[in-house]
């Protein structure tokens, strides 16, 4: 039950971020129309494909959502996950989910997990077209690659791209308050949680004089690597 409760709360936080975002976004009315309706075209195709089959990975995902539930210990009990828990819980939520809210058959578990990441990546979108270009969030959006990557194969990479992206936004614009920049690396750490994607990205920022002075610096970069090391 906390496993679904924790999936209906990511949920919510990334669909309220796709729709605050948009409403907030400067372009058009008309662009913004356009854009939902992407939005719901790429979810739709990225479900399609999940019905049509899956990979190791996937199968992967049921062994350890199912060790998950069972009260077991994932890194004893299988060799086939080697990440930080959280992806751990989220696809036992998603698991119960399906079995919840879908009709019974051999894709339903996959396509709760598609379902979930098509959403991250629909926030993705939303915040790269807010904060950079509309061609870039649609590009992103309609990519067939991405597609493929999240329907299909349902790789969670967008899932710890979606924070550090909102990481990086917080401080892009250079020195921020205290209190912004404790949000941003404590973004950054759970988005190296997820998955270890932007590892080096702390690091680097230890270069970029914008973040403000050394210390300050430092002080980011190892609150973002303190979460990742809990």
């Amino acid at each position: 039950m906390a496993c679904t409760l924790l999936v209906f709360v990511c949920l919510a936080l990334e669909a309220a971020v796709v729709i605050c975002v948009l409403i907030r976004a400067s372009f058009s009315h008309g662009r913004k129309a356009v854009f939902a309706v992407a939005i719901a075209g790429s979810i739709a195709l990225k479900l399609f494909l999940a019905a049509q089959g899956h990979n190791y990975d996937v199968d992967s995902y049921g062994v350890v959502a199912t060790l998950v539930q069972n009260g077991k210990s994932v890194y004893a009990n299988t060799e086939r996950f080697n990440y930080a828990p959280p992806w751990a819980f989220l696809v036992a939520g998603l698991q119960q989910a399906s079995q919840w809210l879908l009709p019974r058959g051999p894709e339903s578990f996959h396509i709760a997990v598609a379902g979930f990441l098509s959403v991250n990546d629909a926030a993705l979108a939303v915040l790269t077209a807010s904060a950079y270009s509309y061609g870039a969030g649609m590009f992103f959006l309609c990519s067939p690659v991405v597609a493929l990557l999240t329907g299909y194969h349902s790789q969670f990479e967008n899932l710890a791209l979606l924070p550090g992206l909102a990481a990086w936004l917080l401080i892009r614009r250079g020195p921020t308050p205290p209190a912004r920049s404790v949000v941003s690396a404590l973004l950054l750490g759970l988005s190296l949680t997820v998955k270890h994607v932007l590892f080096l990205f702390p690091a680097w920022l230890l270069f970029w004089p914008r973040l403000g002075t050394v210390r300050k610096r430092l002080i980011y970069v190892a609150l973002a690597y303190s979460v990742f090391g809990l």
